[in-house]
């Protein structure tokens, strides 16, 4: 026999198919062995043994020094560990060369990360290599592996820096090279209930909050003019209870009384669209408090309309409906909700109003105020209103460093947010170009200024950005 540079590349895909940018980069990392099967006197050295500590760089080589022969052992012992549905192949080998159980430590940036090196933990995976037509052909999977399609398995794995589950992906098989087990698509596994791990006696304005811009505009009906309304009025991906389920966790609720209904909206005068309507809004955020008690939600109510323009039909009603709601948080001696400890409205919506009318602690009512003073609840919220991102970032970044930190009286609002126009791409085309560079910027402001905002507040919101956000609060 001969003993074999046999070298799998961990590594991250291209952006596209023409770019040679890659969204994520693996820079290093290390590989344990905890078990293996190799065919029958292809190790005659005992060169690999269960506690071998194997290491990679940047160029993401994981070598395996051993032969190559197929045997069906190999295959029947991978088969009675790897299920078919928890490999990236979703089948199972006949022959293979020889197999590993590891535990792997990767070192993972770029992406959803943004400038953030993150050492991913992945344990209980299984690498073995095969034979394909005349090349040999590895094989990927694990217990925590779950088969995705496009040859590749959501891995389950735990960030060390936060101490929170993750999910990553990881690609081997359909088009990319036989030997490549490419890594992407970093998020939280929990955002449904990452407040859990949140200790219960901080404080609301010591919380970061993933915020929802126009939470309601999810969804969208009655737009005007058709086509050209919906681009420049849907600012969500999801229905509220989407939006909850990635981990939004303040909602900007927008309402209006149009066509004998309460329905958020985003308009300007006539052009725009009506979103989802309020009693589904609140059914949204009753199924998720009851399905995750662990959680709080702020509902911001604000931008109240009436159709026919009578805005006290709009309150009254509104009133009524939330009256209603059986998950209020009410408190007739709370003075500012921002120093509310987090044990004591778990499983609670807090419910704030931009106005005075049929405000009433005892039904959960409670003012809101934008700034740094008044009301029960104040939150320095000052958008840009513009379309560039460069801007905005300048002018937001300005806002954080003199307004925000954490434990203030107030919260402050990080609203990143682009403002559309007749001439600009959707609101969600913008959401993902300012989303993408929100990672990074959450990265360095925290790495210099130790300052962390109470709410960022976004567009197009799903787990994929919220992770960045949710993660401030465990680093």
């Amino acid at each position: 026999m001969i003993y074999r540079h046999n070298d799998a590349t961990l590594i991250a895909p291209y952006i596209d198919g023409t770019s040679l940018r890659r969204e994520y980069k693996v820079i290093g990392g290390t590989c344990r062995v905890k078990g293996l099967s190799v065919t029958g006197g292809q190790d005659p050295n005992g060169y690999n043994h269960a506690g071998q500590v194997k290491t990679f760089g940047e160029n993401g080589r994981l070598r395996f020094k051993v032969g190559r022969k197929a045997s069906a052992a190999v295959a029947s012992w991978w088969k009675s560990r790897v299920p078919a549905s928890q490999c990236t192949f979703n089948h199972t080998p006949g022959k293979l060369n020889f197999a590993f159980y590891v535990d792997l430590m990767v070192k993972l940036t770029g992406g959803n990360l943004g400038s953030r090196v993150a050492s991913v933990r992945l344990d209980d995976l299984y690498i073995g290599q095969g034979r394909a037509g005349s090349g040999n052909n590895w094989w990927f999977g694990g217990r925590h592996c779950v088969h995705i399609g496009g040859g590749k398995v959501r891995v389950e794995g735990l960030d060390m820096a936060t101490k929170l589950k993750i999910f990553v992906d990881v690609k081997r098989g359909s088009s990319n090279p036989a030997n490549h087990f490419e890594f992407s698509n970093y998020r939280l596994a929990e955002a449904e209930s990452w407040m859990k791990r949140i200790d219960s006696t901080k404080t609301l304005s010591q919380i970061v909050l993933p915020g929802s811009h126009d939470a309601g505009m999810g969804a969208t009906r009655d737009c005007h003019p058709s086509g050209l309304g919906q681009s420049l009025s849907r600012n969500q991906q999801h229905t509220v209870r989407g939006q909850l389920n990635h981990g939004a966790r303040y909602l900007d609720i927008r309402a209006d009384y149009d066509k004998g209904k309460l329905v958020t909206y985003h308009r300007n005068d006539e052009r725009g669209c009506s979103g989802q309507y309020v009693d589904s809004v609140l059914a949204d955020v009753n199924s998720f408090l009851s399905a995750y008690p662990s959680e709080t939600v702020i509902l911001k109510f604000s931008h109240i309309r009436d159709h026919n323009g009578n805005m006290e039909t709009t309150k009254r009603l509104l009133a009524e409906q939330v009256g209603r709601f059986t998950r209020t948080f009410r408190s007739t001696s709370v003075t500012n909700l921002a120093h509310l400890k987090l044990g004591d409205v778990r499983g609670k919506a807090i419910m704030v109003f931009d106005y005075n009318d049929y405000l009433s602690p005892a039904s959960g009512r409670y003012r809101y105020v934008d700034g740094v003073r008044g009301g029960q609840l104040a939150v320095y919220d000052k958008y840009t209103n513009t379309s560039t991102l460069s801007t905005m970032s300048q002018d937001q970044l300005a806002k954080w460093q003199t307004h925000g930190g954490l434990g203030k009286h107030y919260l402050f609002l990080l609203s990143w947010t682009l403002t559309p126009g007749l001439t600009t791409p959707s609101i969600l085309a913008m959401a993902r170009l300012a989303n993408a560079a929100l990672p990074s910027v959450l990265d360095r402001y925290f790495k210099v200024y130790r300052s962390k905002p109470n709410i960022v507040f976004i567009d197009g919101l799903d787990r994929s950005v919220t992770s960045s956000i949710i993660s401030l609060n465990f680093l």
